[in-house]
């Protein structure tokens, strides 16, 4: 049977698993070319820095506690994939605000680091 290429198993915050309710979104950071339009086109390309992220969609469940979430820095988080794949963001730090809806008992968080690796 070939290997599933979607899908999430886990996501974990310093080794303690994150409730998955909706899409799981990463990237790994690094380098990122631009393109430098001139008048006749392509001059060439500038490059900046990215920093990593994981932004997951969550249950706000009784046993959540969304401040302390929100307050979280250096954390390693760790999505591990159905295809076989582990991402692995060290010193990430909870950014922007928490939003939860009442209406599908939900919020999305997002961890940002300076990097990121495919294991």
């Amino acid at each position: 049977m070939a290997t599933p290429q979607n899908g999430v198993v886990a996501v974990r915050v310093n080794g303690d698993p994150i409730r998955i309710k909706g899409t799981v979104t990463y990237a790994l950071g690094g380098k990122v070319r631009e393109p430098v339009e001139g008048p006749t086109g392509l001059a060439g390309f500038s490059v900046k820095g990215m920093a990593a992220f994981v932004e997951v969609v969550s249950v706000d469940a009784d046993d959540v506690d969304l401040g302390q979430l929100q307050g979280l820095t250096e954390q390693t988080i760790t999505v591990q994939l159905e295809n076989g794949k582990t991402i692995v963001v060290n010193d990430a730090s909870v950014v922007g605000l928490i939003e939860a809806s009442t209406d599908e008992g939900e919020f999305t968080v997002r961890f940002v680091g300076p990097t990121a690796k495919e294991v």
